[in-house]
């Protein structure tokens, strides 16, 4: 919803200027709305009455946005008619003799349609997490987001509010704030919230909720779910209730008045001051409350708690990532840990090139895999090797006094580098200006390995390179031999450092950064082929092999829109050689088993395949229900990503190519009535920061 809410402040500054209005106009704030909605589900519309209270602060006039179709029937300042006007969505009340007044009650009343069309079914493509609905209401369901203009709203502004709801019987809605009341009486249901402190703006969600709740210590929790999902509530309760323990002896106290979980009657997964909204497929997903949810309540402390300064890059998702995501596999174990950041390093090499990449300062908001790898995973990656400078104590103190002193304040990541500057005894700030101004990546080599045997000794030396633009990077380099392994931390400032080692052992491996604690970019030998190495492919050719038949070709093609690849050239087999097929740049997608470049497939170690299945890993599987997808590098060739999708039946196709993309990490994936049976990661054996010796 932040790009809707920047597109109305640009809306409202626009009008502003139009019409000549001096600066005066907009000098007054909004200090709190006293909001009354009835909604309309069957003719979409809402009727309402905005009580503000109003800070004039010397403005002769009084400037909100509303949403262009809303009708604006009454305007009173203190009780008393006002005149007003309403174009190109900005409402200009005139406060006469109230200018120099300390504050005034400006009560709006107006109506409006809000039909954003929701979409039907399980969406194909999720780049875009709002799917275009900004604010609807529907028999279904109500969903108004905070930046639709659905309320008389001050861009950047920041108010209290309470909001009392009334709907069909059994409707009931939830937003930020306590619960104040919750009842249905004469065929009508009303609920009323209202929030102890100011938040930028507040959006809604109704539908035929049952409720229920627990606490947790002092903080009350509910589950808003329909009837269908309500065998869930007890799993979210705990589970919100177990994440509200973990983030409070980190952080400190929780924030707002209360955590809820609202159920959507179409697929999101929003984050509020207070709740968090999941549509009703998303919240069915056992991985939700394992992770999403967690990450969800994690945002109370980092981004609706303590706000983001959205001049200077918005810093939230990458920590709330790496406070939730990332911590949860770290307290699993540190080989999940270790994975979890060789995943991050993988979706940025896949998706990530030198014509999309931006740098973290200029990182608003996902809209696009590769904002997500950058956004989320590089700034969860900046985060860690922070961590890993100053140290466990210092990295979470730094935390916990930020979220104590600059809650519901704006911070940036130089506030980061001084907290974590203090308390780690350390200059902090260079290490996070090169990481948050600068697009890309390290690109890091280990050369010139040799070594000396003298008597038992067994010197090495080697040197650790870098590429223009240096990074200062502190880097572990290990030593194995027969005897065990040797760890030492290298500093590489410019281009090149030489350090050395010792052992009386018989030396086999030299690694530099074995456990994958630095943010670099992957050499191509580093990177398996994976699903997304063909979403983020600059240039995607598919080949529609000759044999698949033609409705099984057009359900396959589901994964191209699965993927946002409207781009890609589609050609039959027959229309191309297999010369031209090897020529080709970029990632090369066959839809089908081919006659033609078949072989990495067929001769892949693990994989057999013919014309009624297939065999994985030592398992079977036959006929219409089955289908395989498979990333290869044909011929071993590292800058070459063959991939494979084999559906079996038109049916098979269909289900398959809508879930591909949501296993964006991995190699292989086997499919069987629509579940996926069996993934996996093809394993690396070579990278230019491993030396192995005779």
């Amino acid at each position: 919803m932040k790009n809707t809410t920047l597109k109305m402040a640009i809306a409202l500054c626009v009008f502003v200027f139009a019409t000549g209005l001096q600066t005066p106009v907009t000098a007054g704030v909004i200090e709190r709305h006293s909001l009354d909605l009835t909604l309309q589900p069957q003719q979409s519309r809402l009727t309402a009455v905005d009580k503000i209270t109003y800070l004039p602060q010397g403005g002769e006039r009084a400037v909100f946005f509303l949403a262009r179709q809303v009708e604006v029937e009454i305007v009173q300042v203190n009780g008393r008619q006002a005149p007003f006007s309403f174009q190109q969505g900005g409402l200009t009340i005139d406060l006469g003799d109230q200018r120099d007044a300390e504050s005034v009650e400006i009560s709006i009343n107006y109506s409006g349609r809000f039909d954003d069309p929701p979409p039907r079914g399980a969406p194909l493509n999720t780049e875009d997490p709002t799917y275009g609905v900004a604010a609807t209401i529907t028999p279904e369901g109500t969903f108004l987001g905070g930046g639709a203009g659905w309320y008389p709203y001050q861009p950047e502004s920041r108010s209290r509010f309470q909001v009392r709801v009334t709907a069909p019987e059994g409707t009931f809605a939830v937003t930020s704030g306590r619960l104040v009341e919750q009842q249905t009486t004469d065929g009508r249901s009303t609920t009323t919230w209202e929030t102890s402190y100011a938040i930028p703006s507040v959006s809604i969600s109704a539908g035929e909720y049952t409720l229920d709740e627990k606490r947790a210590g002092e903080v009350p929790v509910y589950t808003f779910f329909y009837p269908q999902s309500r065998h869930l509530a007890q799993t979210y309760l705990n589970a919100a209730a177990e994440y509200l323990e973990l983030y409070q002896e980190l952080f400190g106290p929780y924030p707002f008045d209360k955590f809820a979980v609202a159920e959507n009657f179409f697929p999101t997964g929003y984050g509020f001051p207070s709740w968090t909204l999941l549509g009703s497929s998303v919240v069915h997903l056992p991985f939700i409350v394992e992770t999403s949810l967690g990450h969800e309540i994690a945002h109370s402390w980092w981004g609706t708690g303590v706000r983001v300064d959205f001049s200077h890059g918005n810093w939230s998702e990458g920590l709330t990532t790496y406070v939730a995501d990332y911590l949860y596999q770290e307290r699993s174990s540190q080989e999940d840990a270790k994975n979890y950041r060789l995943k991050v390093l993988r979706d940025y090499a896949a998706l990530v090139s030198r014509e999309n990449d931006f740098s973290l300062e200029r990182f608003m908001r996902r809209d696009s895999r590769a904002a997500q790898a950058i956004g989320y995973g590089k700034s969860a990656m900046v985060f860690h090797m922070a961590r890993q400078r100053v140290g466990d104590e210092a990295f979470w103190k730094s935390l916990r006094t930020i979220a104590d002193n600059s809650m519901f304040e704006q911070v940036t990541w130089s506030d980061f580098a001084r907290t974590m500057g203090r308390f780690g005894k350390r200059d902090m700030t260079g290490f996070f200006d090169q990481w948050v101004e600068r697009p890309g990546a390290p690109v890091l080599r280990l050369e010139a390995v040799e070594t000396v045997t003298s008597g038992s000794v067994t010197r090495i030396k080697a040197t650790l390179s870098q590429d223009k633009p240096f990074y200062d990077l502190e880097v572990n380099v290990r030593l194995e031999t027969d005897g065990g392994s040797i760890d030492k931390k290298i500093t590489l400032k410019d281009r090149r450092q030489s350090f050395t080692f010792e052992t009386d052992r018989i030396p086999k491996q030299l690694v530099v950064d074995p456990e994958a604690h630095i943010f670099r970019r992957l050499a191509p030998e580093e990177i398996p082929p994976i699903v997304n190495s063909v979403r983020g492919a600059d240039e995607l050719t598919v080949v529609v092999a000759a044999d698949l038949p033609e409705e099984t070709a057009r359900a396959a093609s589901l994964l191209l829109q699965a993927m946002n690849r409207p781009d890609a050239t589609v050609v039959t087999e027959s229309e191309i050689s297999r010369q031209d097929v090897e020529n080709l740049e970029g990632v090369v997608l066959f839809f089908g088993m081919p006659n033609k470049c078949a072989e990495p497939l067929r001769d892949h170690p693990g994989i057999e395949i013919d014309g009624k299945g297939f065999m994985l890993h030592g398992r079977r599987y036959n006929g219409p229900d089955a289908a395989l997808f498979a990333a290869l590098s044909p011929n071993q060739d590292p800058q070459k990503t063959w991939a494979y999708f084999v559906p079996f039946s038109e049916a098979e196709a269909r289900i398959a190519a809508r879930k591909i993309p949501h296993y964006g990490k991995y190699s292989f994936l086997a499919f069987e009535q629509g579940e996926n049976q069996d993934k996996g990661i093809w394993e690396i054996r070579r990278s230019p920061l491993i030396h192995n010796f005779r």
